[in-house]
């Protein structure tokens, strides 16, 4: 652990300028360093990087992964049935970068089951995730953290992200206050749903997401084993990180936030998958998918998680998205898949850790659904006659 602090306090900080730099040079489409690259047969690193219609704005993630002062990786692109002209963007860097490898999916799977096939694919010792419109921000992130991580032998090191929407700085993913030293097991399974006491609101202690960490394949893997083929399979277009999460701190042994800025995170709205919604019908149909996806992630929950001492911070996640949004909205729109609603329901309920005044708002959740239940069926019901 000394060594690992004295390499942290070593590194100078890098300023906003020197990210802008950086950035410039990845937008310009520029690279830095000039050479042919061969492929490797024994990568240390594989960086996993999913798109989906972002053939615009892929060469700001794939030139920030080229620019990388360490050279020994292999470079998975996942393209997730794109109708853009995706493929042959990454062809033409496949010509100059023989690390690029390209998976092309012929109809849509969704973010968490293409991330899991590049897993799966991955060579390298150790396995990074990048969107198709992020991308790193400084040149020596990837080369610092491996050293983190064999000072270590750590499972996971993670980094700081940072927030940029219209080219201007807004923030970090995730300031990591509380993180101080290497986390190890058991601990390290219950941090993602840790309580504040204090004011008993919830706050995880690592990251939300999967990007902005490099991890040791073989954990990346089993993480995949956990989750089970019931959820890897399925597309899940919300959720796919902490889904993701869950697992990964179960079956990891050790985690380590290193305290440098390693990647940028986009927030424009038409970089990312979900193109910007305009009209009210599309917004409405956004939520649907974001509560349903909720449901899957909260049955997720209950069927991986029973350890007794997670059950205060699994019933918090049950209560966030319950009081979400998006999954009010979908109760709104609610047409299928009452059962695991009501399984989700009957959880929290009989809870001891929830007060009375929040199982009054179940049950009333709950008759509200049982009553479209049934007015559905009656609707069906008269269809069919």
């Amino acid at each position: 652990m000394q060594k690992i602090i004295e390499f942290e306090k070593s590194l100078r900080k890098i300023n906003e300028n020197e990210i802008q730099y950086f950035r410039l040079i990845n937008s310009n489409n520029i690279l830095i360093d000039t050479k042919k690259y061969s492929k490797n047969d024994n990568p240390e690193i594989t960086v996993v990087l999913t798109m989906f219609n972002q053939a615009h704005c892929i060469h700001k993630a794939l030139r920030s992964i080229q620019n990388q002062s360490f050279k020994n990786l292999e470079i998975l692109v996942i393209i997730d049935c794109s109708n853009d002209n995706s493929t042959e963007t990454i062809q033409k860097y496949m010509e100059e970068d023989k690390r690029i490898v390209m998976v092309n999916h012929d109809s849509i799977q969704g973010t968490l089951k293409a991330r899991c096939e590049g897993i799966k694919l991955a060579r390298g010792r150790y396995i990074t995730a990048l969107d198709g419109d992020d991308a790193f921000i400084h040149k020596d992130i990837l080369n610092n953290s491996l050293y983190v991580a064999n000072l270590g032998d750590l499972d996971v090191v993670e980094f700081y992200s940072l927030i940029y929407k219209n080219n201007k700085f807004c923030g970090y993913v995730q300031t990591h206050k509380q993180v101080k030293s290497i986390i190890y097991q058991p601990e390290l399974k219950t941090i993602f749903f840790r309580i504040n006491e204090e004011n008993d609101y919830y706050r995880p202690i690592t990251s939300r997401t999967i990007w902005g960490k490099i991890v040791k394949n073989k954990i990346f893997k089993k993480a995949i084993d956990y989750i089970g083929n019931k959820y890897t399979d399925d597309y899940i277009r919300t959720y796919e990180d902490t889904i993701m999460l869950v697992a990964l701190y179960h079956v990891a042994q050790s985690f380590y936030f290193m305290r440098y800025a390693g990647l940028y995170y986009s927030k424009d709205d038409k970089s990312g998958r979900y193109p910007f919604l305009k009209n009210k019908t599309c917004k409405v149909r956004k939520s649907i998918i974001r509560g349903y996806d909720s449901i899957k992630f909260l049955n997720f929950l209950i069927e991986k998680l029973k350890d007794s001492k997670l059950e205060k911070q699994t019933i918090y996640h049950e209560m966030i998205s319950i009081n979400s949004y998006s999954f009010s909205n979908y109760l709104k729109h609610i047409y299928y898949d009452f059962e695991n609603l009501y399984r989700v329901l009957d959880k929290l309920y009989k809870s001891k850790y929830i007060t009375e005044d929040e199982k009054k708002k179940i049950i009333k959740i709950k008759t509200d659904i049982k009553d479209k239940e049934t007015k559905l069926k009656l609707k069906n019901k008269k269809q069919n006659s």
